[in-house]
C-alpha cells in the first residue's frame, strides 16, 4: 500500500519527471535519481514545522509522491520546503543538460538551425511557451556555447 505526500514543483519539472515516469503518484524508490533525491529528504516531524513555503508563484503545481508503508515508517513523510526548492533546482540543471546536448545534436549532425532545435526540443518534453520561452533559451544556450569556448 502507498502513502501519498506531496510537494510543489515547477509545471516545466512536472512535465519532464512525466516524460520519464509515471507521477500518479510518482513512486518513491532507489531505482532513479529522482527517487534517490527525495528518498534522502523526507523526514519524521513531530508536530507542525512553520516553515516559509517555497514562491506560490513559480511553482504552482504538486507532485504527488507515493511512499511505501515501511519507508514512511523508517524515514518519514515531510519534505521541507528548502530540500523542495533543491529538487526543483536539480531537475531544472537535467533539462538545461538535456536541452545543450538536444540541440547540439540537432544543429550539428542533423544540420537543423537552431530555432527549429529549440521548438523540438519543447514539443518533445510538452512544454509550453510559459514553461520555457524561446528568448529564454536562445540566451541560455549563448551562455553555454561562450563557456564552451573560454
Amino acid at each position: 500500500m502507498n502513502i501519498e505526500i506531496s510537494i510543489d514543483v515547477s509545471p516545466a519539472v512536472k512535465k519532464y519527471i512525466a516524460h520519464r515516469h509515471d507521477i500518479k503518484p510518482f513512486v518513491v524508490s532507489r531505482t532513479n535519481y529522482f527517487g534517490i533525491f527525495l528518498h534522502n529528504c523526507l523526514a519524521r516531524v513531530k508536530d507542525e514545522i512553520v516553515a516559509a513555503p517555497i514562491n506560490p508563484q513559480v511553482y504552482t503545481q504538486k507532485l504527488m509522491l507515493g511512499l511505501s508503508e515501511d519507508l514512511y515508517n523508517r524515514k518519514g513523510w515531510y519534505i521541507h520546503p528548502k530540500k523542495q526548492y533543491d529538487f526543483n533546482r536539480l531537475v531544472e540543471l537535467m533539462i538545461e543538460q538535456d536541452f545543450y546536448y538536444f540541440v547540439e545534436l540537432q544543429t550539428q549532425v542533423a544540420r537543423q538551425t537552431m530555432d527549429a532545435a529549440f521548438y523540438e526540443f519543447r514539443d518533445f518534453f510538452h512544454f509550453t511557451e510559459d514553461d520555457l520561452t524561446l528568448k529564454t533559451m536562445q540566451k541560455r544556450y549563448e551562455r553555454y556555447r561562450a563557456q564552451l569556448r573560454a
